[in-house]
């Protein structure tokens, strides 16, 4: 038995049924360390696995894969991006009634922990994931300076964090060159804690440690608990709030939600949800350092500035509308 969870967009919440997989293969060490990757179909964490060898967990190209943590159960995984989904790949990650079944991954040598590359999606719809990237790496996305793929996000407890310049969900950090767009990140429910390396998104764009990154990507939060820490160069890319318990701090000279230092701060709409945002030292809360949009449309909505900046939404260079009736506690700025 396993749980699968999907969004009802009448009732905007997500909607768990119980299911049975009748037909699935038990995950094994020796499955795991196959070259050519797990090929489609639906498997069983029903043991404990600690995987370490030189070659990552792949999915195979093109494969269709669906995993079901069974209650109790983790796959613990470190070398390179310790799970890869590439090439036009699909990986989906279920839990059982307990949600007690684990990932625990550790990305090596610039990649990211769970790695998702730009052609390829992965869908976690429960469970505890634990993910760390390393050197530019995103915690789950892009490896070093690689834009990231498409990550859905409907329930469990997620928590993820990007290497140096690596956000914490999205892109990869700068390799001599962009750093990694944070690909199509949706959220819909389950618990989720981001926090990017240095000059990265928490939810985003991977940062370039020179310039900022332009890089962007789309961001969508539906409901949800999410926590997101960033750092200060990475873009703010197009983001739309319909949702959810958000809370969003930005690092140094970057803000809660929206752009960093020398980045811009995007497009960024709020329909509802309960936010809070706070700006690193000189940032607003919502915001960003470059020229971006910001509408707000519903939601309960406090937006604190950091350090240095007066200004809780907005900046010199950001266009701002607020719906009629429509309360923000914080100082607005319009440029």
């Amino acid at each position: 038995k396993y749980i699968d969870r999907t969004y009802d967009d009448e009732t905007k919440q997500v909607v768990e049924e119980e299911k049975i997989c009748t037909g699935y293969m038990s995950l094994t060490k020796d499955i795991c360390k196959r070259s050519a990757g797990l090929t489609s179909g639906w498997y069983v964490l029903d043991s404990n696995i600690t995987h370490n060898k030189l070659q990552s967990i792949r999915i195979k190209d093109g494969a269709d894969v669906h995993l079901i943590l069974k209650d109790g159960c983790t796959l613990t995984a470190t070398k390179k991006d310790a799970i890869q989904v590439y090439n036009g790949s699909m990986l989906t990650i279920y839990d059982q009634s307990g949600g007690s079944g684990k990932i625990v991954v550790d990305g090596q040598s610039g990649h990211a922990g769970i790695g998702v590359d730009s052609n390829s999606i992965l869908s976690i719809k429960g469970g505890v994931i634990k993910s760390e990237g390393t050197q530019g790496g995103a915690g789950i996305g892009g490896n070093r300076g690689d834009d990231a793929g498409t990550t859905e996000i409907y329930g469990g407890d997620v928590t993820s964090n990007g290497g140096e310049y690596g956000a914490g969900i999205g892109g990869g950090g700068r390799s001599g060159g962009s750093a990694g767009a944070c690909g199509d990140i949706t959220i819909y429910g389950g618990t989720g804690n981001a926090t990017g390396g240095k000059n990265a998104a928490g939810i985003g764009s991977g940062g370039d440690p020179n310039t900022g990154t332009d890089d962007q990507g789309s961001i969508e939060i539906k409901g949800g608990n999410v926590t997101a820490q960033g750092g200060n160069k990475s873009s703010g890319g197009t983001i739309l709030i319909g949702g959810g318990d958000i809370k969003a701090y930005g690092g140094s000279c970057g803000a809660g939600i929206g752009g960093g230092n020398k980045a811009v701060a995007g497009s960024i709409v709020i329909n509802d949800g309960n936010i809070y945002a706070k700006g690193g030292d000189k940032a607003p809360g919502i915001g960003g350092d470059e020229s971006g949009q910001i509408k707000i449309n519903g939601g309960n909505i406090t937006a604190i500035p950091g350090k240095g900046n007066e200004y809780g939404i907005g900046d010199e260079k950001v266009d701002i509308e607020i719906a009629e009736g429509v309360e923000v506690n914080g100082v607005i700025k319009e440029g």
